[in-house]
């Protein structure tokens, strides 16, 4: 019986902490992204994701919508860390960017996921059965039989409305995933690793990275544009 009651709390325990595993590690050492820098407090790893990249890494469909960047920290002491420490700074623009809140972002790209229409195409096949003279015939009046077929295709649009139960269950799961691979916040002396999302288009500009540390310290991460 105790037996059994360790091996159950032995499950039990290894579940927890399976639960509060990081879902995304950072990288072996900071280098190993696209770009690095540095201040007293930090080590910071960042890689802007290509969209071949994201519909690879999330099956929530960001389209066009989003930047995505990997970013790894990589303490030099203890650390208070959050995703609103980052902007995005466009090159052509002097107005930072801020992180996007996975409820939000699931809340609109489930509206988008709303719009448009679904097409449904059905098959159709016909069979006429004909008896007697055809009129057309130049020797009309010949008693004549015969069976013709034809086929084609129905084309059918209707909105693409799903069910609000379906729509909710999409959008905690949208939420889950954005969360879960979301840079972490609190306090960190280990590295750890993540994504943020920043809500606008990959292609409309390059962009740096910006990390502000809690003593007010500033980093500028320039970033390349993702090959395809």
């Amino acid at each position: 019986m105790h037996r059994v009651l360790a091996l159950l709390l032995a499950i039990l325990v290894s579940s927890a902490v399976a639960q509060h595993a990081p879902v995304v590690k950072p990288r072996a050492q900071a280098k190993d992204y696209q770009a690095v820098s540095e201040n007293a407090n930090a080590t910071i790893g960042a890689a802007q994701l290509s969209r071949k990249q994201v519909r690879k890494t999330f099956v929530s469909n960001m389209r066009k919508d989003y930047v995505v960047i990997e970013v790894g920290v990589y303490p030099k002491n203890g650390l208070k860390l959050s995703p609103s420490d980052f902007a995005l700074r466009p090159a052509n623009s002097d107005k930072p960017i801020a992180p996007a809140d996975p409820k939000i972002m699931a809340s609109q790209i489930s509206e988008k996921d709303q719009k448009g229409t679904d097409v449904a195409v059905y098959p159709y096949e016909t069979i006429t059965y004909s008896t007697g003279g055809d009129p057309y015939d130049p020797y009309y009046g010949n008693s004549r039989h015969g069976v013709s077929t034809a086929t084609g295709v129905n084309v059918v649009t209707k909105p693409n409305r799903r069910d609000p139960k379906t729509r909710a269950a999409d959008a905690d799961a949208m939420i889950a995933e954005l969360t879960e691979k979301s840079l972490p916040e609190g306090e960190v002396s280990k590295p750890v690793g993540g994504y943020l999302y920043f809500p606008v288009n990959p292609a409309e500009a390059v962009f740096a990275l910006e990390y502000t540390s809690t003593d007010g310290t500033k980093v500028l991460i320039p970033l390349s544009r993702p090959a395809e």
